[in-house]
């Protein structure tokens, strides 16, 4: 299912719904495609989720939305980080395309315990991974919570006027803007599997910035696709880094 923005028939309550039944629909969609639909915390229901939209976006939040060149909605699994690796591994693991251009596969078991052969997070990105289980006291491999997010959905963000400058500042005056927060790991995952089952995968000529994560000894998570990888980087938050975007979100709970 596919939302249109252009559509601006109705009010800011019918936009959102909309937004949310194709979001809701979509979500569902991918947690099957990538076995995630294990639920060991029940999907809340579609319902739940319009209300929690509805109510939950502010007027500032919905302009953000409605600059928004592809507004994405997904309902985000909190569960390992593991668990995101390792169904994106296997679903790519299951595409022709890959499997016959990849060249040699080469199975590697990497520090956070587990095989991979096509999605590799550097060791920082490992460390990132361990970091954000541990503050959201994950043990195992269990969904422990949902989330929802709108999300810049556009497979690479325009350059922003201030690409050239140093990616601390960039983040700074990102994070003045109301109504914005930044993307975390969980968010982009979700976000890199839409983009995948869809077609055309994010961040190919450029990389998120996942400024939803606490800074790490001057250091950020950074995410892109480069054709057949999915990769989970360091970036160092004191240089320019022009190819680095940062994605416009807004979230809530359940």
């Amino acid at each position: 299912m596919i939302f249109d923005k252009n559509d601006n028939s109705g009010s800011r309550e019918g936009m959102l719904s909309k937004l949310v039944k194709t979001g809701y629909k979509n979500s569902e969609d991918i947690l099957k495609e990538f076995s995630l639909n294990r639920f060991d915390k029940s999907m809340p229901k579609l319902k739940e989720v319009e209300q929690a939209v509805l109510h939950g976006v502010t007027d500032e939040q919905f302009e953000v939305v409605k600059a928004m060149e592809r507004p994405v909605l997904l309902v985000v699994p909190i569960c390992s980080g593991k668990r995101y690796l390792k169904a994106l591994d296997n679903w790519v693991g299951t595409q022709d395309y890959f499997k016959e251009n990849i060249g040699e596969i080469i199975e590697e078991e990497i520090e956070l315990g587990i095989t991979m052969l096509y999605t590799f997070p550097s060791d920082w990105g490992q460390g990132a991974i361990k970091r954000l289980e541990e503050r959201n006291k994950i043990e195992g491999d269990k969904i422990i919570g949902w989330e929802w997010v709108i999300i810049e959905g556009v497979s690479d963000v325009p350059k922003p006027d201030d690409s050239e400058g140093v990616l601390r500042d960039r983040i700074g005056a990102f994070e003045e803007k109301k109504g914005l927060h930044g993307v975390g790991l969980y968010e982009y995952m979700m976000l890199m599997m839409e983009s995948l089952k869809n077609g055309c995968p994010i961040d190919q000529e450029t990389w998120t910035v996942m400024n939803g994560e606490p800074f790490y000894e001057d250091t950020v998570a950074g995410g892109y696709f480069d054709g057949f990888y999915a990769y989970l980087q360091m970036s160092i938050i004191g240089v320019p880094y022009p190819a680095a975007r940062l994605r416009p979100m807004i979230f809530g709970a359940f």
